[in-house]
């Protein structure tokens, strides 16, 4: 519904045609990068300019940034509460602690109104100062002043729900029956079988159902009949291949979904991206290669400096956690994994590769 919100206001102020939304992606994609790369230098100066040679280098293979769509609308939402987590831990002054206790709680909880995986980063943080907690003793002054940082931003994310809420019953644009809320569940049972993907076969009783607990019932059927058809072995297997289809396609599964694009290409840019494109088999190739590349420094990398120590921790922690998501629930492509490129990229910018295969030798 937020995502719809924010359509709906911007189609208001320039209008409701394929470009305005295309300039919406486009802003979306600049403000993230913004954030991001001030939340490097709060972390660790000396790797800005290398986040954003990185940042340069994905804008030329993301040609999602003219795609109207959550997928690239949330990307602010999630750098802007990780630069807020990066205010509470980094800044010295109050001011700003509380600035960034209100930035993460807002802007964890619109992301989470607007797509739910948003808040998987905000997980990883939990899980990392539960258990930074856990293995170091702190002084009872800083308990105390983690408390209130806690407050406020549980705080700041109650009064966007309570003001989602607000707006929600009161709108007029569009009708909506809560009592027909999709369950989660849902999306579990779509997520067990065939390629793991969306399937129309799961969908179309959803679609008939009178209640959310009704969907409920026929998700948990669902579930039920396939966990039997499968061995510990085949599941497995499943897993590998569904894991497969979520992570192997560098392009993010560009071209894949619809027909958006219908006209011929008549420059370089849309001669590399677009379906009758001469260069687009370039692209696939190009992209495919530094695909391979960061997935390779991701998986050798260690921490540069003790200040990166924590947040490469964390953000490992957070992408591992995106691609769980994405093994139980709906996946089955790689377009889904757009909504985790904030912590792709903090992570290779946060990376020292030559560092790490010095230390295989």
């Amino acid at each position: 519904m937020t995502g719809l919100d924010t359509e709906y206001f911007w189609s208001s102020l320039f209008g409701a045609s394929w470009l305005s939304f295309s300039y919406l992606s486009f802003l979306c994609v600049d403000l993230f990068m913004v954030t991001s790369l001030i939340s490097i230098y709060l972390i660790d100066k000396t790797k800005t300019f290398k986040t954003w040679s990185i940042f340069l280098i994905w804008l030329s293979v993301f040609p999602y940034i003219i795609v109207p769509y959550t997928d690239t609308t949330v990307l602010p939402l999630i750098s802007t509460y990780i630069l807020g987590y990066t205010l509470l831990k980094k800044a010295t002054s109050r001011s700003q602690q509380i600035i960034g206790a209100f930035l993460l709680g807002i802007f964890a909880m619109l992301g989470y109104l607007m797509k739910p995986t948003a808040v998987i980063p905000l997980i990883a943080i939990i899980v990392v100062e539960l258990l930074y907690l856990f293995f170091n003793r702190t002084k009872k002054e800083d308990n105390l002043k983690l408390i209130i940082k806690c407050i406020l931003v549980i705080i700041a994310a109650l009064c966007v729900q309570f003001g989602y809420q607000i707006k929600t019953n009161n709108q007029k644009f569009v009708h909506i029956d809560q009592k027909l809320k999709v369950p989660a569940i849902h999306f579990i049972s779509m997520g067990m079988h065939d390629e793991g993907g969306f399937s129309q076969i799961d969908a179309g009783p959803m679609y008939s159902a009178h209640s959310s607990d009704e969907m409920k019932k026929i998700s948990k059927k669902d579930i039920q009949t396939r966990i039997s058809e499968y061995t510990p072995y085949t599941y497995g297997l499943f897993l590998i291949y569904k894991n497969y289809n979520n992570t192997a396609d560098g392009s993010f599964g560009w071209l894949q979904e619809g027909n958006f694009i219908d006209q011929q290409p008549s420059n370089f840019v849309q001669n590399w991206v677009y379906p009758n494109g001469k260069y687009l088999n370039s692209f696939y190739v190009i992209v495919q290669i530094l695909w391979i590349l960061a997935l390779l420094i991701l998986l050798l990398t260690k921490a540069s400096s003790e200040n990166s120590r924590l947040y490469l921790l964390l953000f490992k922690v957070a992408l591992l956690g995106g691609f769980a998501y994405l093994l139980i629930f709906e996946g089955g492509r790689s377009r889904y994994l757009i909504q985790f490129i904030p912590v792709i990229i903090l992570l290779l910018g946060l990376s020292n590769f030559s560092h790490s295969t010095n230390n295989l030798n």
